[in-house]
């Protein structure tokens, strides 16, 4: 196939870009090859995005539901081969803790709207491997989450293996305002590989309804 003059200029640029990183950056941590690679290939494609290199990992970013008020919450049941148990989905407006990606989150509290009890992620059949997420808290309200008022908050994440081994993680969350935040993204440790369910714990338990968006994980073939 022959490629477009705007992919052979991309090809230009990507050997100049080599060039001119190796010349004033010969040590850099970065890998200039690999990402002007990447950026050519992504060009030549159209734009777009490049699959991960390993094709089993899985992005749950809950946005092909469409748009989902507050006054409509749902469980979010099971979702790309894990069982969300205890969460629900909903749709975050403007202002106040920001969704990673487009406007869908997963949420859990523990009164009033989202009382669904202790939540965890789990696979009946295969294990998986959780590798991060991102999550914020809100302030809790007699009629829900009030989603525009952040708060901090402490996450503990416990996961359990099929031999019976546990271990835990705790990821602190901090807003980066009152009024509006960017959700924490928390990078989970190796010890979260091969694991049969996770379970979520967070603090202060019954002032906040915490948030989460982007799960990223491996599902393993038994």
């Amino acid at each position: 196939m022959l490629l477009k003059y705007s992919s052979l200029l991309a090809l230009a640029t990507f050997f100049s870009s080599i060039a001119a990183e190796a010349k004033h950056n010969p040590v850099a941590k970065n890998n200039p090859v690999k990402d002007a690679i990447q950026n050519f290939m992504v060009s030549v494609v159209g734009g777009k995005p490049l699959n991960p290199p390993d094709k089993g990992v899985t992005s749950a970013t809950f946005d092909e539901a469409g748009n989902i008020p507050l006054q409509t919450l749902r469980q979010v049941g099971t979702y790309k081969g894990i069982s969300y148990n205890g969460f629900q989905l909903v749709s975050l407006p403007r202002g106040g803790l920001i969704a990673q990606s487009g406007n869908n989150v997963a949420l859990y509290g523990t009164q009033g709207a989202t009382n669904l009890g202790r939540p965890n992620l789990e696979t009946d059949d295969n294990p998986f491997d959780l590798h991060e997420f991102y999550f914020g808290c809100v302030l809790l309200g007699i009629d829900g989450p009030i989603f525009d008022s952040p708060q901090p908050c402490t996450l503990t994440i416990k996961s359990e293996r099929q031999d019976g081994s546990q271990f835990s993680q705790q990821f602190r969350s901090m807003p980066d305002s009152p009024l509006q935040a960017r959700m924490f993204r928390a990078i989970v440790d190796t010890n979260f590989t091969g694991i049969r369910v996770v379970r979520f714990e967070s603090l202060p338990d019954l002032q906040v309804v915490t948030i989460f968006d982007n799960f990223v994980y491996t599902l393993n073939a038994k």
